[in-house]
């Protein structure tokens, strides 16, 4: 199957409709992060800073449940089909980190410095 993908809307979709398949999503990351995979194709300008998502795709996305990736490539699909900002993809994807960080924060747990600089991590 070859797809070309000109958007990130494109290809939370076509993961969708892939029936949430993880290994699909795996092998669109694998073919954008090390170009081997020549039936999968993007519009390489349009996905400047979004290394991040791609890495996801490659492993972090094996240690979130079945149900918890389907949420994310759902809350994901619902930023839309026009050009989506970094920030906010990585606000889907590290949300319950950001909720844990904010919790530990509210009940003193970690510092105000402690928490900006977790924060940072994730948005850099």
């Amino acid at each position: 199957m070859n797809s070309h993908f000109d958007n990130l809307h494109e290809i939370f979709k076509s993961i969708k409709n892939s029936s949430y398949n993880r290994e699909y999503a795996w092998e669109i990351a694998s073919a954008y992060i090390y170009e081997e995979n020549q039936n999968i194709g993007f519009n390489e300008k349009l996905f400047d800073g979004f290394g991040f998502l791609f890495h996801f795709f490659l492993k972090e996305q094996f240690e979130v449940s079945d149900d918890y990736f389907k949420l994310l490539i759902d809350n994901l699909l619902k930023l839309g089909d026009d050009v989506i900002e970094v920030v906010e993809v990585k606000k889907v994807l590290y949300e319950k980190q950001l909720v844990e960080l904010k919790s530990k924060y509210d009940k003193k747990i970690i510092s105000k410095n402690i928490y900006e600089e977790q924060i940072e991590k994730y948005f850099n």
